[in-house]
């Protein structure tokens, strides 16, 4: 086969037969699993949390967070997605020359994305509340408050970390 490449497969060939090693698409699904794992998980943790907490039966706790949930993560991701176009578009320039806007000001839209998604998050799961009659008053906002961070942090913060586990400290022999 590596003589149809021209010799371009050489260089992928491991040096042991007996070395294994995880292809960057493996990784990326595990990755990709386990954050869908983990939103399956924290979607059943605050449906129990809300029915042990006796705000709701069951069936509207897991109305609320999948409705809460999957728009709050659907909107707040597409503000994110907006926001990252509009860096773009700053990295181009205008015509496509190249950017002249300086560091800050891409700091800054770091800023307004993680604010304004996770500040759309905690208006959605509180407006959810108020919708499904499931809470009202100051403790639904701090149950929004509270179970919007710990639901970020829960789901958005191990994939990443796995990925780094996996990736770099696997080079290291």
């Amino acid at each position: 086969m590596d003589r149809f490449c021209g010799g371009q497969l050489a260089g992928l060939r491991r040096a042991d037969p007996k070395e294994t090693y995880m292809s960057e698409i493996i990784v990326e699904w595990i990755v990709f699993l386990l954050f869908l794992a983990l939103f399956v998980a924290v979607v059943i943790g605050e449906v129990f949390w809300l029915a042990k907490k006796g705000w709701a039966t069951s069936g509207r706790a897991a109305g609320y967070v999948l409705a809460s949930d999957l728009i709050g993560f659907g909107i707040g991701s597409f503000i994110v997605f907006v926001i990252v176009g509009i860096m773009l578009m700053m990295t181009f320039g205008p015509a496509g020359r190249g950017g002249t806007a300086p560091d800050y000001a891409y700091v800054i839209m770091t800023g307004i994305a993680v604010v304004f998604s996770f500040g759309f998050f905690v208006i959605s799961k509180r407006l959810f509340l108020l919708i499904f009659k499931i809470a009202s008053g100051r403790s639904a906002w701090i149950y929004s408050l509270v179970s919007s961070i710990l639901i970020l942090l829960v789901i958005l913060a191990p994939p990443p970390l796995v990925y780094f586990l996996i990736v770099y400290l696997s080079k290291w022999k």
